[in-house]
Order: C-alpha cells, then sequence, then structure tokens
C-alpha cells in the first residue's frame, strides 16, 4: 500500500505529464505568464497527486481555471490603466511646460 502524500515512482512521469498538459491548455487560453506558472506548477500537481481525492479534482481545477481567468482579466485591465495613466502624465507634462513658458511673460509684464 502506497504511503500517503507520496506520489508511487510509475505514477510520477504520468503527473508531470497532466500537470504539463493542463499549464499548457491554460496558457494557451489565460496567456500565462512564466512567473505565474512557478506559483501555479506546485499547486497543479498536488491536485493530481494521491494527496487529492479524485472526486474533489474537478472542483479544485475549476478553481484553477478561475484563477487563471482572474489573472487574465486584472493584466488587461492594469494594462488599460497603465496605458491612461501614461496619457494623463504626458498631457500634465505638456501642461506645465506651456505654464513654464507664459509665466515668466506674465511676472516681466507686472513690472
Amino acid at each position: 500500500m502506497p504511503c500517503p502524500g507520496r506520489v508511487q515512482t510509475g505514477s510520477i512521469n504520468m503527473i508531470e505529464q497532466r500537470v504539463d498538459r493542463l499549464i499548457s491548455e491554460l496558457t494557451a487560453r489565460y496567456e500565462l505568464q512564466e512567473r505565474f506558472i512557478k506559483q501555479l506548477r506546485p499547486a497543479i500537481e498536488r491536485i493530481f497527486s494521491d494527496e487529492i481525492p479524485e472526486d474533489r479534482r474537478p472542483y479544485l481545477l475549476e478553481v484553477v481555471a478561475q484563477t487563471c481567468q482572474n489573472d487574465l482579466m486584472i493584466r488587461r485591465r492594469f494594462s488599460v490603466l497603465e496605458s491612461a495613466l501614461k496619457e494623463l502624465f504626458t498631457s500634465l507634462n505638456a501642461m506645465t511646460g506651456r505654464l513654464k513658458q507664459i509665466s515668466p511673460k506674465e511676472s516681466s509684464s507686472e513690472s
């Protein structure tokens, strides 16, 4: 009988293949970034290990997929926000540049 929490040697390759296949599918669907995959891989490996009962895996895999979807949504929203902030600061820099050009003229006419 296998020791709980330990993966049998023969099933290690099968688990690795399942993990790689799932990560590949999730990456294609949700444009996962490498840093996110590094954090996600151990969780997926554990889901496919003998530690997790077979009947709990679908729910946990749905949670993983939802997490990946949320990550994509957040990255897209932050990208839009970053773009808007760049435009804002470009406009502010242009406005302050115009103010600098106006200020010396006004101060010399007041004297």
